[in-house]
């Protein structure tokens, strides 16, 4: 069963929502604080460029970056983490509506949300990262496209429910690529700071996980 609020009572904590210019700063820091990760030894810590305020819109599925690293050798590659939502859209009336987000549920959504974005895209796969259940899939495109990059990794960390941790790594080579993805299984979420970003005001809660 879909579990919705109406629209004008889902506002989600100012605190997040995703970021608003009162939280940047010390907020912030507390919440990439939370998220734990050992990435390839070429890759440093470096500044967010899209740390932006969508308190304007609680349907966003994705908010500004916490935290991004970039590839010392060649403004191709990255690594950034955000807070985001996971099927959540607006129906009838507006009406907002929470959609199941088991594991197969999770795997689902992510497949649908890049199986035509990219030439190649491989199926999600189900893992557990840190104790959290997590989805991810990787996508490639020939460099002859003239986009960039060429290979992307995208992964799904659920906080609960609906509420989940948006991972996305891309590089422009191979090798980078294959150190990218194995550092993924580093990462590691404190749940609590980070659900607190999406914590609902006016007595609402998240669904209830599914087991």
């Amino acid at each position: 069963m879909k579990i919705s609020f109406k629209l004008i009572g889902l506002v989600i904590s100012a605190r997040l929502l995703l970021y608003s210019s009162a939280a940047l700063g010390d907020e912030l820091e507390k919440l990439a604080a939370a998220i734990h990760y050992r990435p390839p030894i070429n890759f440093f810590q470096s500044l967010p460029t899209d740390r932006n305020d969508l308190g304007d819109n609680p349907l966003s599925m994705r908010g500004g970056t916490l935290l991004q690293y970039g590839d010392k050798n060649s403004p191709c590659g990255e690594v950034s983490f955000s807070l985001g939502w996971a099927g959540v859209f607006a129906g009838e009336g507006k009406v907002v509506k929470f959609l199941p987000t088991g594991p197969k549920e999770l795997k689902e959504l992510l497949e649908t949300e890049y199986r035509d974005k990219f030439p190649q895209v491989s199926p999600a796969a189900v893992m557990n990262l840190g104790g959290a259940t997590a989805v991810s899939l990787t996508a490639t495109r020939p460099p002859e496209s003239g986009a960039m990059p060429y290979f992307l990794h995208f992964c799904w960390i659920q906080l609960e429910t609906n509420a989940v941790v948006k991972v996305t790594a891309v590089t422009c080579n191979a090798d980078t690529f294959k150190a990218l993805t194995n550092s993924m299984a580093t990462i590691k979420v404190d749940k609590a700071p980070l659900l607190k970003a999406f914590k609902p005001q006016a007595g609402n809660t998240l669904p209830r996980a599914r087991q």
